[in-house]
């Protein structure tokens, strides 16, 4: 009986071992080429960096929080839906082709080169700023908020429909070419050599002032404001 006891303690030090070990490795970041292809869901926290290839096909859905950059060559093509936070920088190359859903939020900047494909809907954040060779293509509907600036040489060719709320500035050298549909409000500043060439229709406000240099090129349809 005393064998079988002794021999059993090597075995439960290799097992907390191979524990110890798996814990580990989940508690590193999410690196080059890795594919999570199951949603992110309820609660769940990513505090490391998203980078170079990764792969996340699966919606980030309601409580979770990403906290790390998602960098150069990441692409995100699920919903990020409601109460999701997504606090790192969106960096160079990286994609998110996905919505952007009620009462999701979006704080780090939108960085040089990526792409944010997806609409953005009804409650949901963006207050990180769009900079230099980002692009914003997608459109932004009724009830959600665009409070980030738009920096110079990033572009926003999405619309911003009904109800939407556009208020961050549009700064030197940016492009904003999206229409600004009925009911929406664009009240950002243009400042010098920014472009706003999207047009105004019903019901539309667009009140933003223009700065040195800027162009505010927008036609008005029936109904909208400018200025």
């Amino acid at each position: 009986m005393k064998t079988l006891v002794v021999s059993s303690e090597p075995v439960c030090f290799l097992a907390l071992g191979l524990a110890s070990a798996s814990e580990q490795r989940i508690k590193r970041s999410w690196s080059h080429g890795a594919v999570v292809p199951g949603a992110a869901t309820h609660g769940v926290v990513v505090p490391g960096a998203v980078s170079h290839g990764v792969v996340v096909p699966g919606a980030v859905s309601h409580g979770a929080v990403i906290p790390g950059a998602v960098s150069h060559g990441v692409v995100v093509p699920g919903a990020v839906s409601h109460g999701a936070v997504v606090p790192g920088a969106v960096s160079h190359g990286a994609s998110i082709v996905g919505p952007v859903n009620g009462g999701a939020a979006l704080a780090g900047p939108v960085n040089g080169g990526a792409h944010l494909a997806g609409p953005v809907n009804g409650g949901a954040a963006i207050t990180g700023p769009v900079n230099g060779g980002a692009h914003l293509t997608g459109p932004v509907n009724g009830g959600a908020h665009l409070t980030g600036p738009v920096n110079g040489g990033a572009a926003l060719s999405g619309p911003v429909n009904g109800g939407a709320y556009l208020t961050a500035p549009v700064n030197g050298g940016a492009h904003l070419t999206a229409p600004v549909n009925g009911g929406a409000h664009l009240t950002a500043p243009v400042n010098g050599a920014a472009y706003l060439t999207a047009p105004a229709y019903g019901g539309a406000h667009l009140t933003a002032p223009a700065y040195g240099g800027a162009y505010l090129t927008a036609p008005t349809y029936g109904g909208a404001l400018l200025g």
